[in-house]
């Protein structure tokens, strides 16, 4: 027994000296073979989920290359525009989708807007698309506040100023649901 414990005494010694703290080893940033196409690649398998628009998908291409010296924003935005060229990546296409997406979730035109706005898109073009489909906004609100209420009547004015503030907070306009209000009175 006191054999097998000189022989993991010498193996100790023998093994390098390691401090309790670890460093964390810095791997040195190899160049990559071709940054144009790493670029293309992640942009694409962002595209291949999902419709991006174009300051989404250069603000997210820049966070995941910040980091690199090798791919630099000039080259990002290159690649962005080759993608734009070839109609892979298209905002009018981006916007219709996220319309669709947002009008199937409950959301009216004044949220959407907003939401369009923070992603970074031009004001005439997300004009362009909500006035396209316009005609529809009345009847989704109809649909959310007839699912939401279920035929209940208003009983008081505490609970039609509660149905006014959902409406509103959905992103509806008073002029799509205030007729709906009315015809929920007792």
């Amino acid at each position: 027994m006191e054999n097998y414990h000189q022989a993991d005494d010498a193996a100790r010694e023998l093994e390098p000296e390691q401090s309790s703290k670890k460093s964390p080893k810095k791997k040195p940033q190899l160049k990559p073979e071709n940054p144009s196409r790493d670029i293309r690649l992640a942009a694409m398998n962002l595209l291949a989920r999902r419709e991006h628009g174009y300051q989404e998908l250069l603000t997210k291409l820049g966070s995941k290359f910040s980091k690199s010296e090798h791919h630099p924003p000039e080259l990002i935005t290159e690649q962005l525009q080759i993608l734009r060229e070839q109609g892979l990546q298209s905002d009018e296409r981006f916007v219709e989708a996220f319309i669709n997406s947002k009008k199937n979730s409950g959301k009216g035109p004044m949220v959407v807007r907003q939401q369009l706005q923070q992603k970074g898109l031009k004001s005439e073009q997300i004009t362009l698309a909500l006035e396209a489909v316009e005609d529809q906004w009345f009847a989704l609100a109809q649909a959310l506040y007839e699912r939401k209420y279920q035929g209940q009547p208003i009983v008081d004015h505490k609970e039609k100023a509660r149905r006014m503030r959902f409406m509103q907070s959905r992103g509806f306009s008073f002029d799509q649901f205030i007729h709906l209000l009315d015809l929920a009175k007792v």
